[in-house]
């Protein structure tokens, strides 16, 4: 829920126009809900989360969308009430597509910084984002993304060790008995191929904004899945030239680095037309495998 909350806050601009929470985009959104009691507290939680000051608590949200009364039906909705969230994300990414018309998704990392240690998922970490270990849940995001705005459609939270080894935690959390522990590459891989594979959305892009450091795991599922991916990589990484016209090529396993440097005399500039001001940017594309055998296709 927390990872919500800080998403939804990154919304402006045309971005907001598409998911305010008019009648008629909440009856879309929040069609999978059977009970109208339930659809209600739905529309109340999410004006709650756009325009209620302060901390996005239940207690701040009930005051603001209808008073005291509502904030036991409000807890009761978001922690313990049986629906499934899936048609809802699935809706509001119909929607972003209609509207906003996105050319990739973006997939990134999300730090949510926590005071205790009770939050699912909460655990002392390195935030390589902040350059300091501090106490938190670790999410990603994938957000719609096009010239003018961005809207975040999909959110998965990682889960430790220290969270899926520790029975006591996993029932008092209640996670899943058949969810297994995932790198931070895993779960961001997951974040998006699990929207663009389980709803009917047309496949862009991914733009995979976070390091990466097991190259061949991230890189398989993608080409897989045949969706284009373009992702950072450390300067150490050592790549295979396939591009017969290239520096490098026939010399083995290369680091990155060493690859980008011999080609810097074949830089073409590249035009930036998004935002207010235009950019050019110097760049040369080398086609390259992974240094082992099988351990992923050519990028």
């Amino acid at each position: 829920m927390n990872a919500e909350v800080v998403s939804w806050h990154r919304i402006r601009g045309r971005a907001y126009d598409v998911i305010h929470p008019d009648h008629a985009f909440s009856a879309e959104l929040f069609a999978s809900l059977r009970r109208s009691d339930q659809r209600l507290r739905a529309r109340q939680y999410l004006s709650g989360l756009l325009a209620a000051e302060g901390r996005k608590s239940i207690r701040n949200i009930a005051a603001f969308a209808g008073g005291t009364a509502a904030e036991q039906s409000l807890h009761h909705f978001i922690s313990s009430s049986t629906w499934d969230w899936s048609p809802m994300r699935e809706a509001l990414a119909d929607r972003v597509m209609r509207v906003l018309g996105p050319r990739a998704w973006v997939v990134r990392p999300l730090f949510i910084p926590k005071a205790g240690e009770h939050s699912v998922g909460v655990e002392r970490q390195f935030v390589p984002e902040l350059g300091q270990v501090l106490n938190g849940q670790l999410a990603f995001g994938a957000w719609a993304a096009a010239e003018e705005a961005s809207v975040p459609v999909q959110w998965r939270l990682h889960l430790p060790e220290s969270w899926l080894g520790d029975a006591r935690r996993r029932r008092r959390a209640e996670i899943p008995g058949g969810t297994e522990a995932e790198t931070p590459e895993e779960c961001a891989t997951a974040t998006a191929l699990t929207a663009l594979g389980q709803w009917p959305v047309p496949k862009r892009p991914v733009v995979l904004d976070t390091r990466v450091r097991g190259l061949g795991g991230v890189v398989r599922p993608f080409a897989e899945a045949r969706t284009p991916l373009l992702t950072r990589v450390e300067g150490s990484t050592r790549l295979i030239v396939t591009d017969r016209a290239m520096p490098g090529y026939r010399a083995g396993a290369i680091p990155a680095r060493h690859i980008m440097e011999s080609v810097q005399g074949l830089r073409r500039p590249l035009e930036d037309a998004g935002g207010p001001v235009r950019r050019t940017t110097l760049v040369a594309a080398v086609r390259v495998r992974l240094s082992r055998p099988g351990s992923g296709p050519e990028l």
